[in-house]
């Protein structure tokens, strides 16, 4: 029910908060793949290239990291991230 009792801020400085809130609130999306066993894979993004990591297994799984999505797309000396 509209106007059901008095407001504690006027309409138009509730309008520009809410406003300001959407601007700044991140980016919702969907998760690059479902059902990774990397926590948080496509979430971390690189600092040097921008690209999201992805994780990576080796030693037949006994070990895991997270790689920048240019270094396993291009290779070696693609990206200077660690």
């Amino acid at each position: 029910m509209e106007n059901a009792w008095p407001s504690l801020v006027s309409r138009k400085t509730f309008a520009a908060v809410q406003e300001g809130l959407h601007a700044r609130a991140p980016k919702v999306q969907r998760p690059a793949r479902m059902g990774s066993q990397y926590l948080l894979d496509g979430l971390l993004k690189c600092g040097v290239c921008g690209r999201p990591y992805s994780g990576q297994g080796a030693k037949r799984w006994r070990f895991a990291y997270y790689i920048s999505g240019t270094l396993l797309r291009d290779g070696a000396g693609s990206c200077s991230a660690r």
